[in-house]
């Protein structure tokens, strides 16, 4: 088997997903609780010190809670993406993924679809589960309904957009797509750590970024001399930049994944 085929990779898919499903209900139900206890601990916490229980307060309350689990969930998203191969593991379980009758095309998709698609998807309908369950909580004690997604939704303005707002969301979505493709990456070389190890690497990048541009690229003197036509191009060559980086990270990850060995070493999955 050489080709990639649809049917096959449906498969492929559905066993993996089956393997795994006991553990991620587990997880999104548990996702679900703590999002929800969190929330109405740190209200409850945050309105008893205060010494008052006005809408007003509770509201300002509520999204300060609502901010901080979303922090979490980003948080845990990044996790799930570092934890690619984390389900296969174990000699029994990596045997059994690496002999199903499919193509490295077709086992590599599946645990990558798995990763930043179903996971994440769980994550944030358990954190839009539990942020329910504390509205309907802090309801029935009298504060009114007020939930995460009325305030989402308000904060949320709807207008033609313009190509500078079009090509600034195309570089937010390049770069959230680079950033999971690295903690794809590094899921799949490490076997250990590797959330941790992946966002070492990321902090200091970003800090020798910072320090770099602060000492070559003085921003007081240049933002006066770019004109909308520059912020234009920039964004459009950071948005292909980064979606290039994007693209070369997946296929370094699938380079990897073809090279992996039953028996590998304790860190890295080689």
């Amino acid at each position: 088997m050489k080709r990639f085929d649809f049917h096959r990779f449906l498969l492929t898919f559905r066993w993996f997903f089956n393997a795994n499903r006991s553990r991620l209900t587990t997880w999104t139900i548990g996702s679900t609780i703590g999002i929800f206890i969190l929330e109405a601990m740190f209200i409850g916490i945050m309105l008893r010190t205060s010494q008052a229980s006005t809408p007003l307060l509770y509201w300002e309350v509520m999204t300060i809670s609502m901010t901080i689990c979303l922090i979490c969930t980003y948080i845990a998203i990044l996790v799930v993406y570092s934890s690619i191969f984390d389900s296969v593991n174990t000699k029994q379980r990596r045997i059994a993924f690496l002999m199903l009758p499919a193509t490295n095309q077709e086992r590599w998709l599946t645990a990558l679809l798995y990763a930043i698609v179903v996971c994440p998807f769980c994550i944030c309908l358990a954190f839009l589960v539990g942020d329910l369950l504390r509205t309907v909580f802090f309801w029935i004690l009298g504060y009114g309904w007020s939930n995460g997604i009325q305030l989402l939704f308000e904060n949320l303005t709807f207008s033609w957009p313009s190509w500078q707002t079009i090509l600034k969301r195309l570089v937010d979505v390049s770069t959230c797509l680079w950033v999971a493709s690295v903690y794809v990456l590094g899921g799949t070389w490490f076997r250990k750590r590797s959330f941790l190890i992946v966002s070492t690497i990321m902090i200091a990048l970003m800090i020798g970024f910072a320090i770099t541009v602060e000492k070559l690229f003085p921003l007081m003197g240049i933002t006066a001399h770019i004109g909308t036509g520059s912020i234009l191009i920039t964004n459009s060559i950071i948005a292909l930049f980064f979606f290039a980086l994007s693209a070369f990270n997946f296929w370094l990850s699938y380079r990897i994944f073809c090279r992996f060995q039953v028996i590998s070493s304790e860190w890295r999955n080689l």
